[in-house]
């Protein structure tokens, strides 16, 4: 797997807050870029910049409040605003990225007298310019969003800044920066530095998208571990590869991240229009597998657990018959009547049993599914998940 495409397509992935894509990352990863360019870097150091970039703010995906982070940089902020960075730091370990990353994610919101890391020094500014610009109302008042970024000219690194204001006099970076025009420029950068991921990298990934996308609502609390170990223990028995069906199991409601989160959190009924909406989350997982480019044998089980036999599930209105699809199937089926609702309490196991007995399932698998101990499935603990959890402390 391709180590900053897949960083890229996590950077897409966490920009996202409550449906909505503020670009935030991707911005910053390529003004981080281009600032590099000009200064020389060579071609190694360019890509660990732009894996900085990409992944910076990695660290908010579990905030609560993440959407007050996004504002104006005022030095007070400073300490307030660091957790964050602290923890993304540390997610950059997770993955196993360079210690130089680490170290740049961890400082940047740390002004340049304070900086220890040049790559941090050079995110601190392009994180400071990314916030201005998205701060005024016309992103075309180019002057007026580099007079305003050089009133704090202080607080950055002097090379740095120089360059900066060189790039701002050319109207091609603003408009680079627009919505319309920014993943454009970042692909071709992204393209330009191809580098392998190690063998671990799309386990760590799947596990941190499942907690991430577990974590935009209350009521999916664990959510992707009770469908892994409901999965896992029907796999056992029916001798399916552990490993690719947990995989589609961690990934399989990543869309929910591109759901916003009042329709996740509310408990009237659901309109038709606001159903449908809801009802797009195997799609995005699909968009978001397909960016990765994970495997058929991971990514079709993950999108299609909403379909049925009969043709009438959502949204791909396709026929389930691959056995990891169907376990799969059951898995989410069952794991979400464990769970609370908004519109309801979770159901007790054998009841959640007899549920799951009368919707149309394959009958062998089924019989499976019934005849385990929920009790022990769902309280069974994954190291690695909780590890997530513990850096975000």
């Amino acid at each position: 797997m391709d180590l900053n495409k897949a960083l890229y397509v996590l950077s897409v992935f966490s920009d996202t807050i409550n449906g909505k894509d503020t670009f935030h990352q991707r911005r910053v990863a390529f003004i981080a870029y281009k600032i590099a360019e000009n200064l020389n870097f060579e071609r190694y150091g360019l890509s660990l910049v732009l894996q900085s970039g990409l992944i910076h703010d990695i660290g908010l995906l579990s905030e609560a409040s993440k959407l007050e982070t996004y504002r104006q940089i005022i030095e007070e902020d400073f300490k307030q605003l660091n957790k964050h960075a602290v923890i993304g730091s540390k997610l950059a370990r997770f993955f196993n990225l360079h210690l130089d990353v680490s170290n740049a994610i961890g400082l940047h919101h740390t002004p340049q007298d304070k900086n220890t890391s040049a790559l941090g020094s050079l995110l601190f500014l392009a994180d400071n310019i990314e916030a201005v610009y998205r701060s005024i109302s016309n992103p075309f008042a180019f002057d007026e969003i580099y007079n305003f970024i050089a009133q704090k000219e202080h607080l950055f690194n002097k090379e740095m800044f120089k360059v900066f204001r060189e790039l701002a006099q050319t109207e091609s970076f603003w408009y680079a920066l627009n919505k319309q025009n920014i993943d454009r420029e970042l692909v071709k950068i992204v393209d330009e530095h191809k580098a392998e991921s190690d063998d671990e990298f799309l386990k760590r990934l799947a596990y941190f998208v499942a907690y991430a996308s577990d974590h935009i609502t209350p009521f999916f609390e664990n959510y992707s571990v009770f469908i892994k170990n409901i999965a896992a223990a029907i796999g056992y028995k029916m001798s399916l590869n552990k490993e690719d069906l947990e995989l589609s199991a961690l990934f399989s409601h990543s869309g929910y991240i591109f759901i916003p989160t009042n329709l996740l959190n509310s408990s009237d009924r659901l309109n038709e229009s606001d159903f449908n909406i809801i009802k797009a989350h195997p799609y995005y997982t699909k968009l978001l597998l397909d960016a990765l480019g994970v495997g058929d044998n991971i990514k079709y089980p993950a999108i299609y657990h909403h379909e049925k036999k009969s043709k009438d599930g959502y949204p791909f209105k396709v026929t389930v018959v691959d056995e990891y699809t169907e376990v799969l199937r059951i898995s989410t089926f069952l794991a979400a009547l464990l769970q609370d609702r908004p519109y309801r309490v979770s159901y007790e196991y054998e009841e959640a049993k007899n549920i799951l007995n009368s919707e149309e399932f394959d009958k062998k698998i089924l019989d499976i599914a019934l005849e385990l101990e929920l009790e022990n499935v769902v309280k069974t603990q994954d190291e690695y998940y909780e590890g997530i959890g513990r850096l975000f402390l």
